[in-house]
């Protein structure tokens, strides 16, 4: 008796053993054996939940085994990661490229900022515009931080000088009360009198375009009544209006409104963008944009690094797409800028890509542009600051690089 229990007991174990390795082992006889051994009083139900329990064992085990597995292959691979570059900061191991890339790919994308820099580390990209929390550059030591901006300063732009005039006049104004608009529409007045010798009147006009929203739209800067608005209000009553005017003349275009440029298509991306600044609208060209921009009615994290991300990704296709059109001659007089903006409420962020060593794209802040919300602002120099930003996106724009033989 004792030998047939033991008989049993074992056998019954390797039969556990078997359904564990493959759940689907249970042919009748087996169940008819199962059956035997559980006991005459053992009724199919309980026969049943025994099999069940033994399936999701075997199923919760192999489940963590593969997590396991997969997360040791996962591991490897960021490990084996390596990029072409061969540059190289003290404080790092390998690699700036190399340290970017498996960073990236080390980072779980649970939200939009992790998506934001996993994304950048599979682009072999590096931002330095941001030193935030969980950022790329939050993860070097302030030595290496120091280091590396060292490499990759901000590009450095020169501006047309602004007509001293302008200063002139806001000085001869500068103690009049604003009762009912008084101090701007005496701006207004005194910007009217002026002749420009300018081409087109551009600073003049962005002059005008500033004070005339705080003269007669001014529920734009009051923070209850601005949350009402969306984006395409932005688009129309402020940056579509100031780029707009910025650009007329230049022999550029400005595509409003989620367009999809053709080379992007090509590609096979269909990233749409708010604004393509583009050298003419012929599909067939498949010339890249020379900038992009994003618009946003207010600041919220998700949502600027979603805006950032389509702008990083479009920008990259288009910055290579030039190199590659490049004569080896020109090749050597890199880096080339590729422009991007992110809009949102009444501030924006100019931002610029380029290719920064073999492997290794950079990005940097170039410059901010913030609208003046009171009248403190804007004796303060607020409109002079505003028109030097905005000349600063007109002279960065990739086309300054670039000759209209594309159109």
């Amino acid at each position: 008796m004792i030998i047939e229990n033991n008989f049993s007991i074992l056998r019954i174990n390797l039969l556990k053993i078997k359904i564990l390795r493959n759940p689907h082992f249970l042919n009748k006889d087996t169940q008819g054996f199962l059956g035997r051994n559980a006991g005459r009083s053992t009724s199919r139900r309980k026969f049943e939940s025994v099999q069940s329990t033994l399936c999701q064992s075997f199923s919760s085990r192999q489940k963590k085994e593969q997590e396991t597995n997969n997360k040791s292959r996962h591991n490897s691979r960021i490990n084996s990661f390596e990029e072409s570059d061969s540059l190289r900061v003290e404080g790092l191991e390998e690699s700036v490229a190399t340290w970017a890339g498996r960073e990236g790919r080390a980072t779980a994308a649970v939200d939009r900022k992790t998506i934001y820099f996993n994304a950048l580390g599979m682009n072999r990209i590096l931002d330095l515009s941001d030193n935030s929390d969980n950022s790329q550059l939050s993860k070097f030591s302030v030595e290496v931080q120091k280091e590396i901006k060292h490499l990759f300063p901000p590009p450095t732009v020169t501006t047309p000088p602004i007509d001293q005039k302008y200063a002139e006049i806001q000085q001869k104004i500068q103690h009049t009360s604003n009762d009912n608009g008084r101090y701007y529409k005496r701006y207004l007045e005194k910007l009217d009198m002026f002749k420009t010798k300018e081409k087109y009147g551009t600073t003049k006009k962005l002059y005008v375009i500033v004070l005339e929203l705080m003269l007669y739209d001014d529920y734009i800067f009051d923070q209850k009544t601005s949350k009402l608005l969306s984006e395409a209000d932005y688009v129309v009553k402020v940056w579509g209006a100031l780029f707009e005017t910025l650009f007329r003349g230049s022999g550029t275009i400005l595509h409003w409104g989620d367009t999809v440029a053709e080379n992007i298509k090509a590609r096979g991306h269909n990233i749409k963008m708010d604004l393509r600044i583009i050298s003419c609208l012929d599909n067939e060209k498949m010339t890249p944009n020379f900038a992009t921009g994003e618009v946003a009615k207010d600041i919220w994290m998700s949502k600027f690094y979603k805006d950032k991300l389509k702008t990083v990704l479009s920008s990259k296709m288009d910055l290579n797409q030039f190199i590659e059109s490049f004569p080896k001659s020109y090749k050597n007089t890199l880096p080339v800028y590729i422009p991007f903006i992110i809009m949102a409420n009444l501030e924006a962020n100019v931002y610029v890509l380029y290719l920064g060593s073999n492997g290794l794209y950079i990005i940097n802040e170039v410059t901010t542009i913030s609208l003046p919300r009171t009248l403190f602002e804007v004796k303060e120099g607020g409109i002079l600051s505003v028109v030097s930003s905005l000349n600063i996106v007109k002279v960065s724009k990739a086309s300054s690089f670039i000759s209209s033989r594309d159109c």
